[in-house]
């Protein structure tokens, strides 16, 4: 069995956040401290799915495209056999998809 792991780095835009503040008592100094950051209203991972294509998706795609050139007659395609690429697109499944 061989395992692979992929990391992408990429970035998510949304307009829909909101401001946090947290409050801790420094015992130290005997004063309250403020924390300001903001959060995104809607889950990270789910602004990411609608923003951005996983790796699988990426491979199912690559595979649609395969099918296709195959179905048009094309055997090589940009110096790569398609059938082998089709072949290599398959079997890949994902395991997680973690958005930070």
């Amino acid at each position: 069995m061989v395992s692979e792991q992929l990391v992408k780095a990429t970035q998510v835009v949304t307009s829909e956040w909101h401001e946090c503040v947290e409050r801790d008592y420094d015992a130290a100094t005997g004063r309250v401290e403020y924390t300001r950051f903001i959060e995104p209203d809607n889950e990270l991972i789910d602004v990411y799915k609608e923003q951005q294509r996983s790796a699988i998706e990426i491979i199912e795609s690559c595979k649609a495209i395969c099918k296709q050139l195959i179905a048009d007659g094309h055997v090589v395609y940009a110096d790569n056999r398609i059938a082998g690429l089709l072949h290599d697109c398959g079997d890949w499944e994902q395991l997680e998809l973690k958005v930070e």
